[in-house]
C-alpha cells in the first residue's frame, strides 16, 4: 500500500550467504531485504517494523486505569554465539550493552506457539522425543527409531518406526507459518500413502508389534458405519464459509464444529 512504510531489517541480522538457507527460509529472506525502504514516512503514513532479539518482560498500564495498556517493556537479547544466528537451534540471552526499550502501545496481539511435550509410553515402543527442540525426530514424516541416528544421509525407510508419522509442531517445532505446516502435513500424508501402496510394515511387521496393520486400515475404509468425506466435500464446506464471511464483510466465516459441516454437506 503507498501510505505505509515498512521500516528495513538490519542487515547483520542475515546470513551473509542467502544461498546456504533452505529454499523457503531463503525465499523469505530475499522477499525481507527487498522490502525495506529508505524513505522518510509521509506525516499520515502508517508504519510498520518486524523487531527481532526482544523479549517482553511487562505489559504496562495506564496510571489512572490499570485495564488499558499504555505500553510495553522489551529486554533487547543476542545471540549467545554470534556465528549460530542462522541456525534454528541458537539460543539468546540478554545483552548488556543495551537498556530496557519501552514501547508505546494501545493494543497488543499474542501469538506464540507451543512446545509439544513427551507423551508417556513413547519409548517403550521405540519412539524417541527431542526434549529441548519439543519434537520426535523424523525423517519426511516417518518416526525415526530411538537407537538410529537422525543423520542426513539416512537412508529412507532404514530404522524408522513402522506405521508411525507425526505433523505440525511436533514434526518441526513451533517455527514457520502456516504454508510451512502444510507442506510438512502434505510431505507426511504422501508418506502415509506411499507405505500403504507399497505394502511397507504398519506396526506388525519388524516384531516389535502386534495388530492388524494395513488390514485393519482397509476393514475400516470399508466399514459402511463410518461417514468419509472427500475433498469435493471439503469445497463444498468451503463456499459456505465464504458465502458466510461475504455477508459479514469477512473473507470467510469458519464453521468451528464436526457436527455443522456435516450438516452443510447434507443440506
Amino acid at each position: 500500500m503507498p501510505d505505509v512504510l515498512f521500516h528495513e531489517i538490519p542487515i547483520n541480522l542475515f546470513p551473509s550467504d542467502l544461498k546456504a538457507l533452505p529454499r523457503p527460509r531463503r525465499r523469505i529472506a530475499e522477499l525481507l531485504l527487498k522490502s525495506g525502504q529508505h524513505l522518510p514516512p509521509e506525516p499520515d503514513s502508517k508504519r510498520f517494523f518486524l523487531d527481532f532479539l526482544s523479549t517482553p518482560t511487562s505489559f504496562d498500564s495506564l496510571e489512572n486505569d490499570s485495564t488499558k495498556l499504555r505500553g510495553i517493556t522489551l529486554q533487547p537479547n543476542r545471540y549467545s554465539d554470534p556465528s549460530s544466528f542462522s541456525n534454528p537451534t541458537a539460543t539468546i540471552e540478554p545483552d548488556p550493552a543495551t537498556c530496557p526499550l519501552f514501547l508505546p502501545a494501545g493494543i497488543a496481539f499474542r501469538s506464540i506457539g507451543y512446545k509439544a511435550v513427551t507423551l508417556p509410553g513413547l519409548s517403550s515402543i521405540n519412539v524417541p522425543f527431542d526434549d529441548r527442540r519439543g519434537t520426535i525426530p523424523n525423517q519426511f514424516g516417518r518416526v525415526i527409531k530411538a537407537e538410529a541416528a537422525p543423520a542426513a544421509d539416512l537412508p529412507e525407510l532404514r530404522g524408522v518406526v513402522p506405521g508411525c508419522y507425526v505433523a505440525g509442531w511436533v514434526k518441526r517445532g513451533p517455527t514457520g507459518v502456516i504454508a510451512s505446516t502444510m507442506e510438512d502435513a502434505f510431505q507426511s500424508a504422501d508418506a502415509i500413502v506411499s507405505d500403504f501402496r507399497s505394502g511397507e510394515p504398519l506396526l506388525n511387521g519388524d516384531g516389535e508389534s502386534t495388530g492388524l496393520g494395513w488390514e485393519g486400515v482397509k476393514s475400516e475404509m470399508g466399514n459402511s458405519r463410518k461417514r468419509w468425506t472427500s475433498w469435493k466435500d471439503w469445497k463444498r464446506i468451503d463456499d459456505v464459509e465464504k458465502e458466510r464471511g461475504s455477508r459479514l464483510g469477512k473473507p470467510r466465516e469458519k464453521i468451528t464444529s464436526v457436527e455443522e459441516m456435516l450438516g452443510v454437506l447434507d443440506g
